[in-house]
């Protein structure tokens, strides 16, 4: 029970720094970000600070992975918004096709390129490593939800186990990175037919 409190308890530590340090980065941005402004206007020790984020460059981290969550939550209430209006699993797949060939953009790159750096600055940062892994656990769960729903309104008959669907299209959003590196057009537009495939064997859309 004291562990559970002592989390929660930092976790409310962590959310109002990120309150106050994402008000001094979008002020000053990432350069003149000023860490002694953030403990003033917080209120929250320096030594408290350092260690649920490690550093300056964690707290920025840290406030990044927030917003990218953000955007990541909106993207799961679009997704349940499609399940929801679709009228058959080819209808489905056709706005599937469509979200993969839109994260090919500029800025699904960078926001895949953000992600992987998120992700590798979490393994110096134990708090923020907690923080993703609930986060992508929440993840799993709400996507888990989305696809039982599409099940219900028989759009879908899963090949396999909700969870490792779930879990399967996540990981294939960041797995992108690779071909990003490759920076071919053409390598992509394989890459999406290729990824549609799978998913659609996953998925089992009913027409």
């Amino acid at each position: 029970m004291a562990s559970t409190r002592k989390r929660s308890d930092g976790r409310a530590t962590m959310e109002r720094v990120v309150d106050f340090a994402r008000t001094e980065l979008a002020e000053h941005g990432p350069v003149g970000f000023n860490l002694d402004r953030v403990i003033a206007t917080s209120g929250v020790s320096r030594g408290s600070i350092y260690h649920h984020f490690g550093s300056r460059a964690g707290v920025i981290t840290t406030v990044e992975t927030a917003d990218l969550m953000a955007t990541y939550a909106v993207a799961l209430d679009d997704t349940r918004r499609i399940v929801q209006e679709a009228e058959s699993g080819s209808e489905l797949m056709d706005w599937v096709a469509v979200s993969l060939r839109v994260g090919g953009s500029d800025l699904g790159r960078r926001a895949r390129a953000r992600r992987i750096a998120t992700l590798t600055a979490a393994e110096d940062i134990p708090a923020l490593r907690d923080f993703l892994r609930d986060k992508q656990r929440e993840g799993v769960e709400i996507y888990v939800d989305i696809l039982r729903l599409a099940v219900e309104r028989g759009l879908i008959a899963p090949a396999t186990s909700l969870d490792g669907v779930a879990q399967f299209m996540q990981s294939i959003m960041v797995g992108r990175v690779l071909v990003d590196l490759v920076d071919d057009a053409d390598q992509d537009e394989a890459w999406v037919v290729s990824t549609l495939a799978a998913v659609a064997a996953l998925l089992n859309p009913v027409v």
